[in-house]
């Protein structure tokens, strides 16, 4: 005699039964479903070790090309004097950058975003600190995570003549938050104009603490913590950001 067959009434016997008559195929499924997640996680670490690969390459391709500079800029003052204006063509004339590296908007870095350098260049006999002859390196066109790296690293003190460091944007304008910042870092007054015309004075300060920081100082943490760099790093997945140096012309002896 065959067994009558029983319908399953509980939801664990429909469960049982169910994989009784399709365990091949979802044991198929399951194997299925196992190699495609094999394969996403190698996508995504293949993924991050390429990213990860490019970006220290860039980074330490940014930071010998801003170390060179530094150096050739600073040749070129002890050989024509602090009264240089045209430092950026000076450096072009001298050879210190290729002629590859000059384009319509001047000197490109090598990670295809602009440098721009800016000669602070005091008389006063004796000038207070922020009053020292100075230029300012901006390196521009910067992806965020190469921002972030750059904004972390020791860049010297203030006996190696830095001044400040500062990070930032480059708007469509090309208005650079970073150059604007590193600028006032230390309080300037300028003259604002009202709504009702009238002519009031403001004392600038810092836009936020995380842009700027200054060796040897109290008021801020150089170099720049990571968790305040991806702030002020704020270009998104857009080429945009940038990374500004300032030095005194000569370091202390």
């Amino acid at each position: 005699m065959y067994n009558k067959y029983k319908e399953p009434e509980t939801f664990w016997e429909k469960v049982e039964e169910f994989y009784k008559y399709n365990q091949k195929r979802l044991s198929r499924l399951f194997k299925f479903a196992a190699v495609c997640l094999v394969f996403i996680i190698g996508f995504k670490v293949v993924n991050v070790a390429t990213y990860n690969y490019k970006l220290n390459k860039d980074v330490k391709a940014a930071v010998a090309e801003i170390t060179a500079m530094i150096r050739n800029i600073r040749t070129l003052y002890a050989t024509n004097g602090q009264e240089v204006s045209n430092i950026s063509e000076l450096l072009i004339q001298s050879g210190a950058v290729s002629k590859s590296s000059v384009g319509d908007v001047g000197i490109k870095n090598i990670l295809g975003g602009k440098i721009v350098i800016v000669s602070k260049i005091r008389k006063n006999k004796k000038p207070s600190e922020s009053e020292k002859s100075s230029f300012v390196l901006a390196y521009q066109g910067l992806p965020h995570g190469v921002c972030v790296k750059l904004a972390g690293l020791d860049w010297g003190n203030s006996k190696s003549g830095l001044m400040a460091e500062a990070i930032g944007v480059v708007d469509e304008e090309g208005n650079d938050s970073a150059l604007t910042d590193i600028e006032n870092y230390d309080g300037k007054e300028v003259a604002v104009v009202g709504k009702d015309g009238k002519v009031r004075y403001t004392e600038i300060k810092q836009r936020k603490m995380y842009t700027v920081a200054k060796p040897d100082d109290n008021l801020t943490q150089y170099p720049i913590p990571e968790n305040a760099a991806i702030l002020g790093c704020a270009c998104g997945k857009l080429n945009v950001c940038s990374f500004v140096l300032r030095y005194s012309i000569f370091p202390e002896r």
